[in-house]
């Protein structure tokens, strides 16, 4: 999330809101911590702002425009919303 104008640098804290499916309530255009298992079953996590397709499928966007968006799938686990950044510097 290192792009825009609200970046989030090495050594910046997350605060973040552990959600479930049942309060998660709406998650569009919200930025979510997503945990998915990569080719060889190692978890990484992840920070995407979420958005709906008119379809119905929800993408999954980065604001670092390196990465190209990912369509979710029932594989990823949605496990918290972003609340705020701290900026580690202020921590030092």
């Amino acid at each position: 999330m290192n792009g825009g104008k609200n970046r989030i640098n090495d050594g910046d804290l997350l605060l973040l809101e552990r959600v479930t499916p049942i309060n998660a309530g709406s998650i569009t255009g919200k930025i979510m911590a997503i945990e998915i298992q990569d080719d060889v079953g190692n978890n990484q996590y992840l920070l995407r702002k979420v958005s709906k397709l008119t379809n119905g499928q929800y993408q999954l966007n980065a604001h670092n425009p390196e990465y190209t968006p990912i369509l979710a799938n029932d594989s990823m686990n949605t496990f918290a919303r972003l609340k705020q950044v701290l900026n580690g510097s202020d921590f030092v």
